[in-house]
């Protein structure tokens, strides 16, 4: 019987978590949707370096300062371990990303596109 209780206890609290995980994703990319916008817009014109400055509006998303750009996507880190090993954040595709495209996340850390948040935006993890 614990055994079963514990494996109850352990599918419960994953779903809350993907679940709460989720809202916060969301939550983070309406709050900055316009400057996000304004991102997406400079990175399709080429205005962007390899490692833009991030705007004012941006860096309470983004507190390591971490953001990149290539050819295939603009990558704005919002978190990282300590270390700096380890990261997640938002992607900006022009296409929606097909298989799996693997984005630089962090020092040594390659994330994958999960789920898109919007206007070409996916939480990359």
């Amino acid at each position: 019987m614990g055994c079963l209780v514990l494996t109850a206890v352990v599918a419960i609290a994953a779903a809350v978590w993907h679940s709460s995980e989720g809202d916060y994703v969301d939550h983070l990319y309406r709050v900055h949707r316009v400057a996000l916008g304004e991102l997406a817009e400079d990175y399709r014109s080429g205005k962007l370096p390899a490692e833009p400055d991030l705007p004012a509006d941006l860096r309470t998303l983004c507190p390591s300062g971490f953001a990149y750009a290539n050819d295939t996507v603009l990558f704005v880190q919002v978190w990282e371990n300590w270390r700096s090993e380890s990261g997640i954040g938002l992607g900006y595709f022009t296409q929606p990303p097909t298989g799996r495209p693997r984005v630089t996340t962090a020092d040594g850390d390659y994330g994958y596109p999960v789920r898109e948040v919007g206007d070409g935006w996916w939480w990359v993890a």
